[in-house]
């Protein structure tokens, strides 16, 4: 390439290429510093003097390399962005691949501790269950000899009643 008068970035391209870069990157320090690479890029690929004079015909070259570098460039930044891309979409899906397995192990504790609880909830029911029908057995047994017992007193009652009858029947 030849020696030309001017930068081959110049500002008006510098934020154009700077906006183009925010709307990919959305960061605006990693634009700033991928703009400043491509700029290093750029001024080294040229050696600028201010006092140098180029011909319509090195002119013309200059423009043929400029915009041969501008392709590659955008051909390196588009295949930046798609590796990019790549790299962000097989993490995500790797992050989901996680948090499927993650839910699918919760489901699954979550169901045995479901399963233990309603085992424990029957178990203590079942004993409640048991200890109310052994409370009613032992209520009706407990009825059943009071019964029993009021029974043999009125049965003592009557005969004690009965005896005194039978005296009162003999004194008379």
């Amino acid at each position: 390439m030849k020696k030309l008068f001017v930068n081959m970035l110049t500002v008006k391209s510098t934020f154009k290429l700077f906006d183009v870069v925010n709307r990919h990157f959305h960061n605006d320090h990693d634009s700033r510093l991928f703009i400043s690479e491509v700029e290093e890029i750029m001024d080294s690929k040229v050696d600028l003097k201010m006092n140098d004079f180029t011909t319509k015909k090195d002119l013309e070259e200059h423009r043929v390399a400029t915009k041969q570098d501008y392709l590659e460039l955008r051909s390196e930044v588009k295949q930046d962005i798609a590796e990019f891309k790549a790299e962000v979409k097989l993490e995500i899906s790797e992050f989901k691949a996680e948090m499927k397995q993650e839910i699918s192990e919760f489901k699954a504790e979550m169901k045995q501790d479901f399963s233990d609880l309603k085992s424990d909830l029957y178990a203590k029911f079942n004993t409640l269950d048991n200890s109310i029908h052994l409370n009613l057995a032992n209520t009706s047994m407990i009825q059943e000899r009071t019964q029993k017992e009021h029974l043999k007193w009125m049965m003592g009652f009557m005969i004690a009643i009965l005896g005194i009858a039978m005296a009162l029947i003999k004194l008379i």
